[in-house]
């Protein structure tokens, strides 16, 4: 008998450790990092389509003889943060060269977005004058003129093909 005395006594004593001990085990704390990326963007869209530009839209400019004509479309900016405004620079100064060669002879171009002249320092766009109180939805524009002409339009060219690139950045305000 003193054998399952102590055997009692033994479970006894394992069951108060154990009781002890399990809880903590039972209860063990793991904690999860959890990380979001939000990747901020401003898209230029077509105002007629709702499609963002995939490929450079054509712009014609066309001299009749006395002057370059302004080239316009209307844009819409997209965003996925209306509650900001929206920086718009250009990259590079925009200008035509003869022949798209870069040859030194070059026509300066404007590019405005509703007659707000865009520079490569750029400028800051409001949320309000952008997206109104309340915005057409989660983040796109009122439609927006954006205008590209020759600075000054009286520019007298040489003849030949004239051609560049106008390129457009668009970033959040922070």
């Amino acid at each position: 008998m003193k054998v399952n005395k102590i055997f009692i006594v033994f479970a006894a004593v394992a069951q108060l450790i154990l009781g002890a001990i399990m809880p903590a085990y039972a209860n063990t704390q793991k904690d999860v990092t959890v990380t979001a990326t939000l990747d901020s963007m401003v898209v230029l869209e077509d105002a007629a389509t709702g499609l963002a530009f995939t490929t450079p839209p054509p712009v014609g400019l066309t001299w009749d003889g006395s002057s370059f004509t302004t080239w316009s479309h209307q844009v819409l900016i997209a965003t996925n943060n209306h509650s900001v405004g929206v920086l718009m620079k250009l990259a590079s100064p925009a200008a035509l060269s003869l022949n798209g060669a870069g040859t030194g002879t070059t026509i300066p171009l404007k590019v405005a977005l509703n007659d707000v002249p865009i520079t490569t320092d750029g400028v800051t766009l409001g949320a309000a004058n952008l997206f109104g109180s309340v915005g057409l939805g989660p983040a796109v524009s009122f439609a927006e003129w954006l205008r590209i002409g020759a600075d000054p339009p009286e520019t007298t060219p040489a003849s030949g093909t004239w051609s560049g690139t106008v390129s457009i950045v668009l970033s959040q305000a922070t």
